[in-house]
């Protein structure tokens, strides 16, 4: 699939921002050595060429990496179109999660903003911008290093830009936009506890498929995990369920 092959393009491109690659015929590794505790930048992909022996083989090797070094956790990505992802006995010891990636087709929507509250962040706004993220993160359990480094790309990253939510002068929800070959990732998507369920989020993801849409770009994606309550969320909005993945962790 066109579409699919795309977004495992784009996830990779994000991916590099932060993380280093290795890469070899079966699967990838990104490792992040300022943070090598955020599992989002750490991880083991698995090509969704590999066979269910090489699965095997990949996974045995990661384990021994894993104990020799002393590595806090583990954690293994199955591309979506990997056939054999499912039970095996090398993964019996980890906690398995499945994701599911939402596409919008901006040909749907229209290019007006949905909220003239919205509006893209630029450097006139990067310290009241600033301190939105560093609270909306310390409060999800994120360090300094985590956080810094986030703030330097976001206002460094030409293809990276973020959608805020203002009201009366104050910052209070956000999402990220993630530009690659035709495609849009929607990531960081975030309200503040006390505005939510008022209407905040959506016109914070109306006017990320506006802006997307305006700059010429053909689909917004996400990817959120299966069982959440966002699943019906973005159903109800419009998006359309692609493809799901599992992703394995454990820990030490």
């Amino acid at each position: 699939m066109e579409l699919l092959d795309k977004i495992v393009r784009c996830e990779d491109k994000y991916a590099l921002l932060t993380s280093m690659k290795s890469e070899y015929i079966t699967y990838t590794t990104y490792t992040d050595d300022l943070t090598p505790d955020f599992i989002g930048q750490n991880f083991t992909y698995i090509k969704s060429n590999a066979t269910e022996n090489d699965i095997k083989k990949i996974i045995i090797r990661q384990l021994e990496d894993y104990y020799s070094c002393k590595k806090n956790f583990l954690r293994i990505i199955f591309d979506p179109c990997q056939l054999n992802s499912g039970e095996l006995p090398e993964l019996s010891d980890f906690n398995f999660q499945k994701h599911s990636i939402f596409t919008f087709e901006l040909g749907k929507s229209k290019n007006e903003f949905a909220d003239r509250n919205c509006f893209p962040i630029d450097n006139e706004h990067k310290k009241q911008y600033t301190d939105l993220y560093r609270n909306l993160n310390k409060n999800a359990g994120y360090d300094e290093t985590h956080i810094n480094r986030w703030l330097d790309l976001k206002f460094s990253v030409e293809n990276l830009s973020t959608i805020v939510y203002s009201k009366e002068g104050k910052f209070i929800g956000n999402c990220e936009l993630f530009f690659y070959d035709g495609i849009v990732k929607l990531e960081d998507f975030e309200v503040f506890e006390s505005y939510r369920e008022k209407g905040v989020g959506d016109a914070i993801l109306m006017s990320a498929i506006s802006i997307s849409k305006s700059l010429g770009y053909n689909t917004l994606y996400l990817i959120c995990d299966s069982d959440s309550w966002v699943s019906s969320y973005y159903y109800r909005r419009g998006f359309e369920l692609i493809a799901e993945y599992y992703s394995y962790i454990i820990y030490s």
